[in-house]
């Protein structure tokens, strides 16, 4: 009865969520979505945000789960789910998860909400759907693995690296990253993910 109770408001919140962008992408006022979307989320829904491009509607769903088992292992896992609705159909586009083992130390981890962006930076009115966050495991004073992922349908670009850990004026470490090599052929994608990562790990 509970599971069916977050299935049911999961659908509430995606369908009066407001939209959060850069680009003017307006509330989406959305059907139903059909019971085998609900039965997609699992984890506990942290933010959702639709949207309306030249495809049609969308909604993302962000979810955190936290899981302990008997030998003290603890995970946590991050997922980003998003659907569209075509022609009054609901179908999920793609999802991203990623997730963290510990042992015996601090685990943590969560989306950088206010950094979360719909876009449409090649102007082409497909929008991109970029989502920044973070995973550690720690017993003191440590980076965060930081990550940003920019979605535009089958596309996916990445950069990852460490947050910047500042001790003093003098004394820092972390703060690198990498990113995809298929981003030099995409330049507003690598410029909008590398400014999106920096923030993220504190260094703007």
């Amino acid at each position: 009865m509970v599971v069916k109770i977050i299935h049911y408001l999961t659908v509430i919140i995606c369908l009066i969520s407001q939209s959060f962008t850069k680009n003017n992408v307006g509330i989406d006022s959305t059907e139903s979505i059909p019971v085998f979307v609900e039965k997609q989320i699992t984890g506990e829904i942290k933010h959702t945000i639709n949207y309306t491009d030249s495809i049609g509607r969308h909604c993302l769903v962000l979810t955190r789960q936290y899981l302990i088992d008997s030998a003290n292992k603890k995970t946590l896992v991050l997922k980003a789910f998003q659907f569209n609705n075509i022609n009054s159909v609901w179908k999920q586009e793609w999802i991203i998860q990623d997730s963290i083992e510990c042992y015996h130390v601090d685990i943590d981890g969560n989306f950088f909400y206010d950094l979360i962006s719909i876009t449409d930076l090649n102007r082409d009115n497909v929008f991109e759907t970029t989502i920044p966050y973070y995973l550690i495991c720690s017993g003191g004073i440590e980076p965060e693995l930081t990550k940003v992922i920019l979605k535009q349908e089958e596309n996916k670009f990445t950069a990852k690296g460490e947050s910047l850990i500042k001790i003093d004026e003098n004394n820092t470490y972390g703060g690198t990253y990498q990113i995809d090599k298929e981003l030099e052929h995409v330049p507003q994608y690598k410029k909008h993910i590398i400014e999106t990562w920096k923030k993220a790990a504190g260094i703007e």
